[in-house]
């Protein structure tokens, strides 16, 4: 038996994009930044409309993490499915030594402020392969 009640709004599943896991790209003062491709499938799941921008921390904001994409506003009609594709970009001193780390990405219900979902993002780069 499966209750409706108890299902989420939001059915939200993240995966690496399908082409290298990093890219190491060269800023105009001479320093590093990787940028990681996810793909992300988001389906609501109620009877209403939804809109929801996607954030990271503000703490890795200041570290100068920043998510790239279309649009940080998703909208999805009741029970629309959508396939959205963006790239995190962060400057390479975030990473660990071992070149992996998690970080959370939030999707935020822009008119409340409340946090949907939250998934955590691999984030790969030089000395993770």
């Amino acid at each position: 038996v499966f209750s409706v009640s108890r299902r989420q709004d939001l059915a939200v599943t993240v995966l690496r994009g399908k082409d290298t896991p990093y890219q190491v790209i060269q800023n105009p003062d001479g320093s590093e930044q990787i940028i990681n491709h996810f793909k992300m499938s988001i389906k609501n799941q109620t009877f209403n409309g939804v809109t929801i921008k996607t954030a990271l921390p503000e703490e890795l904001k200041t570290k100068g993490a920043e998510i790239v994409s279309q649009s940080d506003t998703i909208n999805l009609g009741p029970g629309e499915n959508l396939t959205v594709h963006f790239f995190i970009k962060f400057p390479k001193g975030i990473m660990g030594k071992g070149g992996t780390g998690t970080v959370p990405l939030d999707l935020i219900d822009p008119g409340s402020g409340a946090v949907k979902a939250t998934e955590e993002l691999h984030l790969v780069g030089p000395g993770a392969i």
